[in-house]
């Protein structure tokens, strides 16, 4: 692979300084640039510590922020043979005029205070199909989906390297996964990858260790990026 993102998930602007915590513990033990996947669960200025440290780290170029959703959590179950995936989380699989509304004021809101538009990265990868539209018209730089990242010029396929669970059995076919999923993608030469932590991970030492031991041995050699750079 010649282009890895490491991408945080989930951290929540309520969180505040404890969020902060959370970025700089992934950010000092990998040292490479980070995308932020941030849940706007709150406005972000109430949260000025937060806000200005993003700024910060923006103007710097370590990080990236990409607007992860409102809650993470579905506003009604919405079934389905993806529901043991999911766990009820990708809210923008449910449809409701509130979520909707809420979605295009936080977006605009961020875009206005960071200077930038961000990225947009439903939760789970996962939406519907008039929410992926809806989504599309607050003309973000980019969207994220599960095997690509799509811009309005062009698609960058881009597997995901994630884990999110402490489910025992979950984690251990997953890591098989992953590892397959990796020489795949050596052996079909693959351009980009994305190593996706979640917060979840971060309280696993053992998830913990499993994704330093794959960058170390994998992706060392390879130009570290933020998510935006694959549009380019």
């Amino acid at each position: 692979m010649n282009r890895l993102s490491l991408c945080l998930h989930d951290v929540r602007v309520s969180k505040g300084v404890e969020t902060i915590e959370i970025i700089e513990t992934v950010v000092k033990k990998f040292r490479i640039p980070v995308t932020i996947h941030l849940i706007a669960d709150e406005d972000i200025r109430n949260q000025n510590e937060l806000l200005q440290y993003l700024l910060q780290k923006i103007s710097e170029k370590s990080i990236e922020v990409v607007f992860h959703g409102i809650h993470h959590l579905c506003s009604t179950p919405p079934g389905g043979l993806l529901t043991w995936y999911h766990k009820n989380q990708a809210e923008y699989l449910c449809s409701s005029y509130q979520l909707l509304r809420d979605t295009q004021a936080q977006y605009q809101l961020m875009s206005e205070l960071l200077g930038q538009k961000p990225g947009i990265c439903p939760p789970c990868w996962l939406a519907s199909k008039s929410n992926w539209e809806f989504l599309q018209t607050l003309n973000p730089p980019y969207i994220e989906h599960m095997s690509y990242t799509s811009s309005p010029s062009k698609k960058n396929f881009s597997p995901v390297l994630s884990i999110g669970t402490n489910v025992r059995w979950e984690l251990f076919m997953i890591k098989i996964f992953i590892t397959t999923l990796i020489w795949l993608s050596i052996l079909l030469k693959y351009k980009n990858i994305r190593m996706v932590i979640h917060t979840i991970d971060i309280q696993n030492s053992d998830s913990m260790k499993f994704f330093e031991k794959i960058y170390s041995r994998y992706f060392r050699k390879s130009k570290r990026v933020l998510l935006k750079d694959f549009c380019n």
